[in-house]
């Protein structure tokens, strides 16, 4: 697993996170100097297809939560959130 990849699952372990939070996590840590958003998105598409990591759509109505597909389209309105498989890497991290 990259560093990035590392930063990311730490920063949607506790909760859901969109990717302006993610992104803004890594500028506070000064990770973002050679990143751009592709390559985050990348790096979620790499931890999801893991399993460390899950794409949601939030809602105020019920269903709150709805698990979904990270595609280009969506990468930006989703929030991500890792899994008990991504904890678990954590913890050993």
């Amino acid at each position: 697993m990259t560093d990035l990849e590392v930063h990311i699952l730490r920063t949607v372990s506790d909760d859901f996170e969109s990717l302006d939070i993610i992104f803004g996590s890594l500028a506070k840590e000064g990770i973002d100097g050679c990143l751009d958003r592709n390559r985050v998105v990348e790096a979620l598409r790499s931890l999801i297809q893991k399993g460390l990591v899950s794409a949601y759509h939030l809602s105020p109505k019920e269903p709150y939560s709805t698990l979904t597909a990270l595609t280009d389209d969506a990468a930006y309105t989703l929030w991500y959130r890792a899994t008990r498989s991504g904890l678990a890497v954590l913890s050993d991290c």
